[in-house]
């Protein structure tokens, strides 16, 4: 162990240590890099429904002066929760039109319209509106939604049993990947 240790530049405290300062600050460093390898996966992994669904809280967040609109985004949640999205929608949408700055109501506005299939209004409310909240999450919320829209618009030709996407909605597609890199 000796020999290891006069090899490190920091000979004299690895010996007081008992282990090579150089060694461990390596180990350090790879498992910082293997934790921001993994942080960046995370970034560009699409959500699940499930996750999609724990957007909308079962109780709202509102409280104090805000309780009328509070009472209304409890019911509209209710209604998420219940599968009652056309009912949940109608109501985050009324509540955005009277106080347009409650990011719980566009959050609810934007996971009902991915599960009533509206992906493409879904992904726009979640960029126009989710980047304070959740920057990651958001992103990960549009590459889903984009995902969706994608499987959505993509056709099977009969005669060349080729998948083929239709052109004008493949262009809406790309170009809000375009926005979101």
């Amino acid at each position: 162990m000796t020999s290891n240790l006069k090899k490190c530049s920091n000979w004299a405290k690895c010996q007081e240590y008992g282990y090579c300062i150089e060694k461990a600050n390596a180990k350090e460093t790879e498992n910082l890099r293997q934790k921001l390898k993994a942080l960046r996966a995370e970034k560009n992994r699409a959500l699940t429904e499930k996750e999609i669904s724990n957007f909308v809280p079962i109780r709202t967040m509102m409280k104090g002066s805000e309780q009328k609109v509070g009472k209304k985004i409890q019911i509209a949640h209710e209604l998420f929760h219940e599968n009652e999205f056309e009912q949940s929608n109608y109501i985050y949408q009324d509540i955005i039109q009277t106080k347009n700055d409650c990011i719980e109501a566009h959050i609810g506005l934007a996971a009902s319209f991915y599960f009533l299939k509206k992906y493409e209004d879904a992904a726009i409310i979640a960029e126009r509106y989710f980047q304070s909240w959740h920057p990651i999450k958001t992103n990960q919320f549009i590459l889903q939604c984009l995902n969706k829209l994608t499987e959505q618009t993509t056709i099977t030709n009969p005669s060349t049993k080729k998948k083929t996407t239709k052109n004008a909605l493949r262009n809406t597609v790309i170009s809000v990947c375009e926005t979101i890199a």
